[in-house]
């Protein structure tokens, strides 16, 4: 019995540079698939988010774009979280004054944001909310 199991010692110390170099391989190729896939995925991931904010900037060009068509259009921008107390909602008349004599235009559409411009009262604001921060945008026609 003895004799046995000094062969099987011998036999495993004899192997032991073939699993070592067996687990280092794996190790190896494990880390290049993972160094592989993450930037796969964010590369991905970031493409897919230039791709929904440009279409988000081509829905509000688009609809501008039909609102300066009919005057009587207006857009209602809802806000995730409001910039000021009682204002999650921010309708743009398209250049035309509000009956209490301010209005609201979309004054700029960056790649991420877009701007409202409001003149009232001797006063201008100009308010930039980011796309994320928009819940929706609808097309009201009365």
């Amino acid at each position: 019995m003895k004799v046995y199991l000094d062969m099987e010692l011998q036999v495993n110390k004899q192997s032991m540079p073939y699993v070592l170099v067996i687990l280092t391989a794996l190790v190896v190729v494990q880390a290049l698939v993972i160094l592989y896939i993450l930037p796969t995925k964010d590369a991905h991931a970031q493409e897919e988010s230039l791709a929904q904010e440009r279409q988000f900037s081509d829905v509000i060009e688009e609809y501008i774009g039909l609102a300066e068509q009919d005057e009587n259009v207006r857009i209602a921008f809802r806000l995730r979280t409001p910039l000021l107390e009682n204002a999650q909602t921010y309708v743009v008349p398209t250049r035309r004054t509000n009956e209490e004599g301010t209005s609201r235009v979309v004054s700029e559409i960056g790649s991420d944001y877009v701007c409202f411009d409001t003149t009232g009262a001797g006063t201008r604001i100009m308010e930039c909310v980011p796309f994320s921060n928009i819940a929706s945008i609808d097309y009201l026609v009365p």
